[in-house]
């Protein structure tokens, strides 16, 4: 057998058993990773938005005045807390987490100065 991938792999590939399980496992969405995020604690979500942000250890020790010893553990303990492997995961789940929450912030203050009975409603009732 040959590791090359020859006409026939193609048909193959486009079977409907293949399609559907290479949908399935698109790229990670990071939801679950991220309502994980409540169980941080001050100190943590505050290394977190910064690894969301790119910052290296050292950047992000600077920043928070403390040691990038103290900002490793904390980097450990968050990516525990999250479930994830690495620390580029965390920094992924923190960055889709900004996103949400901008893209939540958006979403209720269209709803207040929208006119409709429905949004303004929603989000009163999120809001409260």
């Amino acid at each position: 057998m040959s590791d090359e991938s020859g006409p026939g792999d193609l048909a193959q590939c486009d079977s409907p058993e293949r399609h559907e399980s290479s949908t399935e496992a698109g790229p990670p969405a990071w939801h679950d990773e991220a309502a994980r995020a409540a169980l941080l604690s001050s100190r943590e979500n505050e290394v977190f938005w910064l690894l969301g942000s790119g910052r290296s250890n050292r950047a992000i020790a600077a920043q928070l005045q403390i040691t990038e010893r103290t900002v490793k553990a904390h980097v450990a303990r968050i990516m525990a807390k999250l479930g994830v492997e690495s620390r580029l995961q965390a920094g992924l789940v923190s960055y889709a987490y900004q996103i949400a929450s901008q893209e939540s912030c958006m979403r209720q203050a269209i709803g207040r100065r929208c006119s409709c009975t429905y949004s303004a409603d929603r989000v009163g009732s999120a809001v409260s």
